[in-house]
């Protein structure tokens, strides 16, 4: 997202982090299951070999926006973000870690958001994605980082252990005709969304 103009740049190749300049991202973590985030590593490469990468942070986002519709003032069509230019969890910043690989030159950024991921992936905050901003906003600095698509890598270690049920009613060897109220409780390390009965293989 731009400071100077309400474009969208949703479909932007590159990314730009600096004075007028933030990066949003997003991912699906959907398919990652409930259990122990042991790492996550959102990683920049720079754009060109040689181009420096300048010190940035990566932030929480706390409001929900969309891709193509998203810029400075505007989280989507019709929505002002809570604060311009992104809102977001200002005690959640992480710095990016540089190096400059010796071999091909290109400069590379990581951000530990282990934090952040996991609670994402275990229902402790919404998944808003991330936003990179400067380490250091300085109207007096001009450099602009360029980069390519960020890659976000996780680790996990998946939680395997069934959850432990207690049937509360009906009793337990107990005869019932009719009508049977049924409850049940159940705890699991990783938290119980819901607690559904069969019977013969039907809900």
């Amino acid at each position: 997202i731009n400071r100077n103009n309400s474009h969208t740049n949703g479909n932007e190749r590159t990314f730009y982090v600096g004075n007028n300049f933030r990066t949003l991202v997003k991912y699906n973590l959907s398919a990652v299951p409930m259990g122990t985030i042991k790492s996550a590593k959102l990683e920049l490469q720079s754009f060109s070999s040689g181009e420096k990468l300048y010190p940035m942070k990566a932030y929480r986002v706390t409001q929900e926006w969309l891709e193509m519709e998203a810029n400075w003032d505007e989280a989507k069509i019709d929505r002002e973000w809570a604060q311009h230019g992104g809102s977001y969890d200002q005690s959640s910043g992480v710095p990016a870690d540089i190096v400059r690989n010796e071999y091909d030159m290109y400069y590379y950024a990581t951000f530990d958001v282990t934090a952040m991921v996991n609670g994402w992936v275990n229902g402790a905050a919404q998944n808003d994605g991330l936003i990179i901003c400067p380490y250091i906003e300085d109207p007096m600095s001009y450099s602009d980082s360029i980069f390519f698509h960020p890659k976000l890598t996780i680790t996990y270690e998946a939680d395997i252990t069934e959850p432990a049920i207690n049937i509360i009613s009906p009793a337990k060897d107990s005869s019932n005709t009719g009508t049977v109220n049924m409850e049940a409780t159940a705890t699991d390390t990783s938290g119980i969304k819901k607690v559904e009965f069969y019977v013969g293989g039907a809900l």
